[in-house]
């Protein structure tokens, strides 16, 4: 027979056994002793070899995982029955990431499709996982550890953080159950570090150290720059680099920030900007920030999204409408000396306490402090009438921030009389009369309510 026609009988052999689908495809084999897993790729997709064996590697892990998981049970005891949805799906990705051990036992093609048939030994797939499980729990073992060793130094932040990768080197093998003991291991591994995550939340208290309402007027046109002093602590232990989000509970607030973190000292401030009350008041809550806490590389481990459901620690800020409770300091003077009776400061507080303002002798107490410096010079003598001008300066201050947010200056107001004291006296008059109604006073109503 010639090359040719062996070639030509070669080719039309391979022809037909190619046609012919081997029995593993049409019926799929099953087996005590192997994890199976079988798929096939068109030829028309770009490196179809490599889709095909990738197909049949997930195949099999999705043997591996359904096998696993129907005979296990996950007891609420061991863990959150919320979990184990989780579990699963966590699980079944890390099979077919890391599945290892396989056997090519067959590839099968036509013009069309391209087949490929693998296997497992089960005892090799146990083996290997025995050693990654043990592995995987020396490991959270030592984050475990090191997160205890955290806590004891109140670094709660780092603390959770390693509690979280403890239970992430565990999470492949939950559902593992050929060996009882490693089983145990884990699963009390993991509800410990479960647990100490848990006490620590429970432990942290946010507390606003004010600790009272802070009055504001009602359309002080300025920003507020009100501070809301908060103080994060454990066991009497202050916290630092601990998150805090402020929600509001009522009315419409707006911050410097939103987000804020604690200092070495446990303490976080932030400055209330812009208030708008629902009836007579405002609150914001200021509350343990367990998103943040939880930092971004972490987000997938399957206890952090359990723990984002608890509930946090907060604490209140209160704010009230009201109208300001005002201090005044005065120094009034006639020539140097001080005047018996004030004049300024009287009609101040008439003008104040006509639109329901309120004044108080305790500074502490007071919202505002108004600064009073007056003083008269003499200013000549004609025709048996003296000449006195007072100069005034009236400052207003917010006395939480101690700025100073408003400042008059009445220069040269003129008075004549008999005498220079009389004359000063007169100045006095005028400037209380017409500058003060005509100039203080709507200056003051610009800030507070009338």
């Amino acid at each position: 027979m010639s090359r040719l026609s062996v070639f030509i009988f070669s080719l039309i052999v391979f022809t037909c056994n190619a046609q012919q689908k081997p029995d593993w495809i049409s019926k799929r084999p099953t087996s005590n002793d192997y994890f199976i897993g079988i798929n096939y790729s068109s030829k028309l997709s770009d490196n179809f070899i490599e889709t095909a064996k990738n197909k049949a590697l997930s195949d099999l892990a999705s043997e591996i995982s359904v096998n696993l998981i129907s005979e296990t049970e996950i007891k609420t005891t061991e863990i959150d029955f919320e979990l184990k949805q989780s579990f699963q799906e966590k699980i079944k990705t890390s099979i077919n990431k890391n599945i290892e051990g396989y056997e090519q036992v067959e590839i099968w093609q036509d013009n069309n499709e391209y087949w490929v048939y693998l296997r497992l030994l089960k005892t090799e797939y146990y083996r290997l996982q025995k050693i990654k499980y043990q592995n995987a729990i020396n490991e959270a073992q030592e984050l475990f550890n090191t997160a205890k060793k955290n806590e004891e130094q109140f670094d709660y932040k780092l603390a959770i953080s390693n509690y979280l990768l403890s239970t992430k080197a565990l999470e492949p093998f939950f559902l593992e159950n050929f060996d009882s003991e490693l089983k145990i291991k884990s699963t009390a591994l993991f509800n410990n570090a479960r647990n100490s995550t848990q006490n620590i939340l429970n432990s942290i208290k946010v507390k606003n150290t004010e600790n009272k309402v802070t009055t504001i007027s009602s359309n002080y046109n300025k920003p507020l720059n009100s501070i809301a002093f908060i103080e994060v602590n454990s066991k009497k232990i202050p916290l630092k680099n601990i998150p805090l989000k402020y929600l509001v509970e009522k009315g419409e607030i707006q911050t410097a920030q939103t987000n804020l973190t604690t200092d070495n000292l446990g303490n976080a401030k932030n400055f209330v900007s812009t208030l708008f009350f629902a009836d007579n008041n405002a609150i914001l809550k200021v509350v343990l920030d367990i998103e943040q806490l939880i930092s971004q590389n972490e987000t997938e481990i399957i206890l952090a999204k359990a723990l984002k459901k608890t509930v946090p620690n907060f604490d209140i800020v209160q704010f009230e409408k009201t109208k300001p409770v005002f201090f005044i300091r005065s120094t009034e003077k006639n020539l140097n000396n001080n005047l018996p009776i004030s004049i300024i400061e009287p009609a101040i507080k008439d003008y104040l306490k006509l639109n329901g303002f309120v004044f108080t002798t305790d500074i502490k107490k007071a919202n505002y402090t108004i600064e009073i410096d007056s003083n008269t010079r003499s200013g000549g003598e004609a025709y048996g009438l003296f000449v006195a001008f007072l100069d005034a300066n009236i400052v207003l201050l917010e006395n939480l921030k101690n700025e100073q947010i408003y400042t008059k200056q009445f220069t040269s107001i003129k008075g004549v009389k008999q005498d220079y004291v009389s004359a000063g006296n007169e100045a006095y008059r005028k400037l209380v009369a017409q500058n003060l109604k005509d100039v203080l006073f709507p200056d003051l109503g610009v800030f507070f309510t009338k």
